[in-house]
Order: C-alpha cells, then structure tokens, then sequence
C-alpha cells in the first residue's frame, strides 16, 4: 500500500540519495559529466531548501515504510520532481504520484495548465498522463529534457 505524505526536512538526506540512484535516467553522459548544475540541484541541502520553500509542494511516498519514490511542484503548477526508485518502475507509481500533485495544487484554485521538463526516458509516462510536448528536446547543463505541457479542464 503506497502513503504519501509532505516532505520534511528530515527527508532531504533519502530524497537526494533517491534522486542521486536515478540520476542516469536525466544525465546525457552516464557518469553525469557536464551535469554538475543538476547535482548541486538534488544535494541534501537543495532539497531541504525546497522542502522549506513556500513555492513548494514537496511529497514522499513510500511502500512497507521503504521510501518509493517523491513528487514536487513549483509555483503551483510546474511539476519539478517526480522521481519512482527502479525497482518500482512500471508498476503505475508515477501516474499516482503525478495525481497526487495534481489534485493537491487544484485544492488551491482552479489550476488549468501543468508543465515539466520531462527526461527523455519519463516522456512517454507523460504522454499517457496527456502531456504533450511544447518544443522540441533540450539539451543544456548535461541533460536532455522535453519541455511538455497539459491542459486540464475546469469541471
């Protein structure tokens, strides 16, 4: 059974090291070289500065108390984290961590636009959630990312 619950400063330490774990998923090169801005980005200390941030909504799941996987948005509306550890992979994780985001940013208005950076390998996850890319793939600090977008319909 998954629980997820706000992020506390304690977190940043197995949040990073979460984050670090799938680093190769993000990074061009496999040893991360060129992406050092990203792993400055995911340091414990970054993290824990998200956590505290006001323009974040940051969020642990985790399975049999084993940390799964973490989801934050920034500003509301642009999702910034959503990272499932690889032993979780393909068993619908993500699209539960991205509803959670969802449905927590539209607890604080009518939200119609989503946006992510999305890695190469997450795009299609994406795609089933109904992202759809807003220009074409970026290359920049180390890492290649689709920028995508979704609408999402007031009720």
């Amino acid at each position: 059974m998954i629980e997820i619950r706000p992020a506390q400063p304690e977190d940043a330490s197995a949040i990073s090291d979460l984050i670090h774990r799938l680093a190769p998923y993000c990074t061009i090169e496999p040893d991360g070289k060129g992406a050092e801005q990203f792993f400055a980005s995911i340091s414990r200390e970054s993290i824990e500065s998200y956590i505290r941030s006001p323009n974040f909504a940051y969020f642990v799941a985790t399975v049999d108390n084993q940390l799964m996987g973490v989801a934050a948005l920034r500003d509301t509306s642009h999702v910034y984290h959503v990272f499932v550890a690889s032993e979780f992979h393909g068993k619908g994780y993500g699209r539960v961590l991205w509803e959670h985001l969802r449905d927590h940013a539209q607890q604080h208005g009518p939200i119609t636009r989503f946006t992510v950076n999305s890695s190469s390998y997450a795009e299609q996850m994406y795609r089933h959630f109904g992202f759809t890319p807003t220009s074409e793939k970026q290359i920049m600090h180390g890492l290649a990312f689709i920028p995508m977008e979704i609408l999402i319909k007031e009720p």
